[in-house]
């Protein structure tokens, strides 16, 4: 009896013990990771890691305290410098949130919230540190670094496009799909003589032309209405011709306009190298990493916040930690708009491009008959061709006539079909986000 008597009281006891803890009354200790102060680093572990020294990190963390800075009652809320260097961890490497969360002692869930709220707000310093010169005092400079690298004068900046992979968005997935068959942002770069970025625009979906994107800028928009009369933008042959916008020759005679040429693409080459300083020194803009495991909408606004980072970089002459010029970007191969399989998207232009002996030119695939000013002659080869063999059987492509694919034992001539955006039938793409343009 009496056993049986002290079941029962331990058992009531238990039963209290419970409601107390459902009702409250009782609270679990919280257990916290231990944080470690990384700003205590030297300068070389910390731009190794988050790409600026102390000094900077803290001056960066003081212009962003109003923005991160919030009222809490929580003992153990996220600071202002665990913020920024977590965000700068993952632009700088591109690694999980799980591991940048581990290494600053928070949980990936706290991260995740975090990081956008840092994003915007350095997308806010931008008026500061990325400016277009629009005025005859602000482009002097500009023009002299300009004229001492090849001669040109007038040249107020280079414009190049290139593209930031992202994962498969869940809705209008072939809108995002590039000339290179990969899902990515369309992402304008112009820059100065320096490889200081002057204007930045992330907002059009991969499949959109180069042309089209600048066409549809603030920038473009700017210089058509006439508010520079006096300098030139360097562009690629994927650009169209303008008063403020200079491109190379494509069918090039006389030394004349060879040197032309040289020398444009010398001059021009100074975005490459800065697209290719941006993603070496943010790489998580670098498909060598990966892609962005983020909404289109949140890759325009990396983008955005990374464009500020690298000019409060080259501003402070902070270096990489690789001792190694950063390698040229990709050039553009000329107007190429992609269509998805099976889903007409606007007409797809080609630039046909010389190529050398034992090189073959991959085909494209178009959703109808290509219009050519005139017919094609064919040339007779000096033998048999010798056709490629593929893994599995090639779906062929009807046309109008039949059209001899050969092989010639020089270089062939280019055949331009080069379309504007304005030519562009079917449905003209929506910018992923309305105004974000600096």
């Amino acid at each position: 009896m009496r056993n049986v008597m002290k079941k029962i009281v331990l058992t009531m006891a238990a039963l209290a013990l419970l409601k107390d803890l459902a009702n409250g009354a009782i609270r679990r200790k919280r257990l916290f990771r231990e944080r470690d102060d990384l700003l205590a680093n030297d300068d070389n572990w910390l731009i190794s890691r988050f790409r600026f020294p102390r000094q900077v990190l803290l001056e960066l963390c003081a212009e962003l305290r109003p923005a991160l800075e919030h009222n809490t009652a929580r003992s153990q809320g996220l600071s202002v410098p665990t913020q920024v260097l977590t965000t700068l961890g993952f632009l700088a490497t591109g690694a999980f949130q799980r591991e940048l969360a581990d290494r600053s002692g928070v949980c990936q869930s706290t991260l995740s919230r975090a990081m956008p709220a840092v994003w915007d707000g350095i997308i806010r310093m931008s008026s500061r540190y990325i400016k277009f010169p629009y005025n005859a005092v602000e482009q002097a400079d500009i023009k002299v670094q300009f004229a001492a690298r090849a001669g040109f004068s007038n040249v107020i900046g280079a414009i190049d496009c290139t593209h930031i992979a992202i994962k498969a968005p869940s809705q209008n997935e072939f809108v995002y799909v590039n000339r290179k068959h990969f899902h990515s942002i369309n992402v304008q770069i112009i820059c100065d003589a320096q490889m200081q970025l002057i204007n930045i625009m992330a907002r059009w979906p991969g499949s959109t032309h180069d042309s089209f994107v600048m066409t549809n800028s603030m920038v473009g928009n700017r210089l058509e209405a006439g508010a520079v009369r006096d300098g030139w933008l360097l562009g690629g042959r994927g650009y169209p011709l303008r008063t403020w916008l200079m491109t190379p020759l494509a069918d090039p005679n006389t030394n004349q306009e060879r040197r032309y040429n040289d020398l444009h693409s010398h001059t021009r080459a100074v975005v490459e190298r800065a697209i290719g300083l941006l993603k070496r020194r943010w790489r998580c803009l670098d498909r060598s990493g990966g892609v962005l495991l983020y909404r289109p909408e949140k890759v325009c606004h990396i983008v955005m916040a990374c464009g500020v980072l690298h000019n409060v970089a080259h501003r402070h002459g902070i270096p990489l930690p690789e001792q190694h010029i950063p390698p040229l970007e990709e050039p553009d191969a000329g107007p190429v708009n992609f269509t998805h399989p099976g889903k007409p998207y606007g007409r797809m232009t080609a630039r046909v491009r010389t190529r050398p002996v034992g090189r073959s030119a991959a085909g494209v695939e178009t959703p109808g008959p290509v219009e050519t000013p005139g017919p094609l002659e064919t040339l007779e080869t000096p033998g048999p061709v010798e056709t490629l063999e593929t893994p599995g059987p090639v779906e062929t492509v009807e046309t109008p006539g039949p059209v001899e694919t050969v092989e010639t034992p020089g270089p062939v001539e280019t055949v331009e079909m080069v379309e504007g955006p304005e030519l562009v039938e079917g449905p003209v793409p929506a910018p992923v986000l309305s105004s974000i343009e600096k």
